[in-house]
């Protein structure tokens, strides 16, 4: 989508807003290189510090108030981390979305969002005393280790009745 949508936009958005949305996709696509150079990520650091300076025109229009939005503060990160770890193929925010669901978004539902912090600690404790007792049980019947809870799955399912013949 990204690949077409600065075509879409031209000569129907404000001038700024056409050179925001290009500054930002010169970003992602540096960041898609598969094998990077000096001059690339230069080039890429320059990208997010052009997306800064034309952010500004989404504020004026209305369109967002602020950028404090966690997936693009993690943009940031993104020439540091190509420096120490080697190209970011293949990498996406959706573990870290998971574990947001998992470790915040279920614990903070479960209680009475009074002290919600105590609570979830508290959710997340016995979340993990309960797995660990899963775990052994599995294991004492001598159906070998579970790696994760999905590999459970089918122990918490009823068989279903059969029917008399």
């Amino acid at each position: 989508m990204e690949k077409i949508f600065l075509g879409v936009i031209t000569g129907t958005a404000d001038e700024q807003v056409i050179r925001a949305v290009r500054t930002v996709i010169d970003f992602i696509s540096y960041a898609c290189f598969e094998v990077h150079t000096e001059q690339s990520l230069e080039k890429m650091d320059r990208a997010w510090s052009a997306i800064h300076e034309n952010k500004a025109i989404f504020t004026k229009l209305g369109i967002h108030e602020s950028f404090n939005i966690p997936k693009f503060h993690s943009l940031i990160h993104y020439v540091l981390a190509i420096h120490s770890h080697g190209t970011l193929d293949g990498y996406n925010t959706e573990s870290p979305e998971r574990l947001h669901i998992d470790f915040a978004k279920v614990p903070f539902r479960a209680g009475n969002k009074q002290d919600y912090t105590a609570q979830m600690a508290m959710w997340m404790s016995c979340h993990d005393a309960v797995w660990h007792y899963k775990v052994f049980l599995h294991w004492a019947k001598g159906n070998g280790f579970i790696d994760s809870e999905e590999d459970d799955d089918d122990d918490d399912k009823v068989e279903p009745k059969r029917k008399r013949q």
